[in-house]
């Protein structure tokens, strides 16, 4: 955990208020996540984050598939190049030695080699990729044995992570993507706001409110939206006109008694209700 200044805090809302529309459907642009380019800005933090995405795709990579087949050859190789990432980012993390950066950057030249078929189409030549998560590993890889292009590799290695593709919305930050969304800000969130991120109120100058709870609050009722205080109005200019008090009721027009109360109406309806008032009351 660490010091959060309120632009970072700010980011974090606007990561879960983006998972928690694509779990209501939405689907957002492929660059909606630029701003953890900033997050990933310190080396340390990024690394931590790529191994934590690395462990992530391990456990995807290791719970059941719905077809039930045994995985092939192939993707055992798999599991274990990504599996052999996620030990050798551990270890180098808890003590950083010239021997487990070689041992890292030899993984690395292994797993580029496992997918390194290449093709030439009609806009340039193209990487074929087999394996998503051998790919999220090896950027895992580069996050780790580069930090001077942590903030860039960072970006890359959540948007891969994030990307999901469905014949209805294409490619990109569709609602499948919400769980994975939920997955990043989960670890920044922790990372900046502690264990409990999700309950801690977040000091600030105008709101005391939760993190998220913030976020679902309603905006409130512009005065000009409430009936019942625009009626108000109208009615005490004719009492001033009239020189007696004019009850709110009294020879009301019919179209006009249902939206006595103060409710929050839309504007049309305000401003067509507030015509015919002002009608009756200068006739």
């Amino acid at each position: 955990m660490s010091d959060a200044s309120p632009a970072t805090v700010q980011k974090i809302q606007s990561l879960a208020q983006i998972a928690a529309d694509l779990r209501q459907g939405k689907h957002f642009e492929i660059t909606c996540l630029t701003l953890l380019k900033s997050l990933c800005s310190d080396p340390k933090a990024a690394a931590q984050f790529a191994l934590y995405l690395a462990k992530k795709t391990q456990q995807a990579m290791k719970a059941p598939k719905h077809s039930g087949r045994p995985p092939s050859k192939t993707q055992q190789r798999y599991r274990r190049l990504v599996a052999k990432a996620v030990r050798g980012m551990t270890g180098y993390l808890k003590k950083r030695t010239k021997r487990a950066e070689s041992s890292l950057y030899e993984l690395l030249s292994e797993i580029r080699d496992s997918q390194n078929q290449y093709e030439r189409q009609r806009w340039g030549t193209v990487r074929i990729i087999h394996s998503r998560e051998v790919l999220l590993a090896e950027l895992a890889l580069e996050c780790v044995l580069s930090p001077w292009h942590s903030s860039i590799l960072g970006y890359q290695l959540a948007r891969h992570y994030a990307e999901r593709y469905n014949p209805r919305h294409g490619t990109g930050r569709i609602p499948e993507s919400g769980p994975m969304v939920e997955d990043i800000t989960e670890f920044w969130g922790r990372h900046f706001l502690g264990r409990g991120w999700k309950k801690r109120a977040v000091s600030n100058r105008a709101h005391h409110t939760p993190l998220l709870a913030r976020l679902r609050r309603p905006r409130p009722t512009p005065p000009w939206r409430s009936v019942d205080a625009t009626r108000r109005r109208l009615f005490s200019a004719r009492s001033r006109r009239l020189g007696r008090r004019v009850p709110p009721t009294s020879n009301c027009p019919d179209q006009a008694k249902p939206l006595m109360g103060g409710r929050a109406v839309p504007r049309t309806v305000v401003f067509q209700e507030v015509r015919r008032i002002s009608a009756w009351l200068m006739s």
